[in-house]
C-alpha cells in the first residue's frame, strides 16, 4: 500500500514582495495622473483614457497583490517526493520531483550560502512557520542535475521520508539531533 503524506507551508514575506507592492501602488496612481495632465496639455481624450487606465489598474493591482500570496506543497508517495508552488490557490507549478533515495546530503539549514558553482540550481521552498526547521537536501538527478532544495518539512513528512533515505543520512538526521 502506498503512503501519501502532504504538507502545505506559506512562503515567508520577502523584501522583494514589498518593493513590488510599492511600485504597483505608485504605478496605479501615477499613470492616471499623467494621462489627466496630458489631457489638459494635449487633448481632452486623455482624461477619458485616464478613467479606463484607473479602472484597469484596479484589476492589475488585485492580480499582482494576489500573486504574491504563495504556498509550497510538499508531497511524498512511496519514495517519490514532489515540491509544488501554489500561487493564490489558483495556479500550481511543479518545482521539483525526485526520488528520496537519491538524496546525497540532508542537513539542517543554518542560513549559509551555497557555492553556486557546485550546484545547477538552488530551489528555495521554505515556509515561515517558526516551529519548523529549515532543511537542505542535496539531490542529484538526470533531469535537474545536482541541486539543493531548501524546505521546511514537519515531523510527519520527515517520518515518511525516513524509510527511503540512505542509512547514514537517517543516523545523522534522526539519532544525532541536539
Amino acid at each position: 500500500m502506498d503512503q501519501l503524506v502532504e504538507q502545505i507551508v506559506k512562503r515567508e514575506k520577502r523584501a522583494k514582495d514589498t518593493m513590488i507592492r510599492i511600485i504597483t501602488i505608485l504605478g496605479f496612481f501615477l499613470l492616471p495622473l499623467i494621462c489627466i495632465g496630458l489631457g489638459y496639455v494635449v487633448n481632452f481624450y486623455f482624461i477619458v483614457i485616464a478613467f479606463f487606465v484607473f479602472i484597469g489598474g484596479i484589476y492589475v493591482v488585485w492580480y499582482i497583490f494576489s500573486s504574491l500570496r504563495v504556498e509550497y506543497e510538499y508531497s511524498i508517495v512511496s519514495g517519490t517526493a514532489t515540491v509544488s508552488k501554489i500561487i493564490d490557490k489558483r495556479k500550481r507549478k511543479g518545482i521539483i520531483k525526485f526520488e528520496v533515495s537519491k538524496i546525497e546530503e540532508f542537513i539542517e539549514y543554518d542560513n549559509r550560502d551555497f557555492d553556486t558553482r557546485l550546484f545547477r540550481h538552488i530551489y528555495y521552498a521554505a515556509g515561515n512557520d517558526p516551529t519548523l526547521k529549515t532543511y537542505a537536501a542535496t539531490i542529484s538527478t538526470e533531469k535537474y542535475g545536482r541541486c539543493v532544495l531548501l524546505f521546511t518539512p514537519n515531523e510527519k513528512f520527515l517520518e515518511a521520508m525516513r524509510p527511503h533515505l540512505q542509512r547514514q543520512i537517517v543516523i545523522n538526521l534522526f539519532y544525532k539531533r541536539k
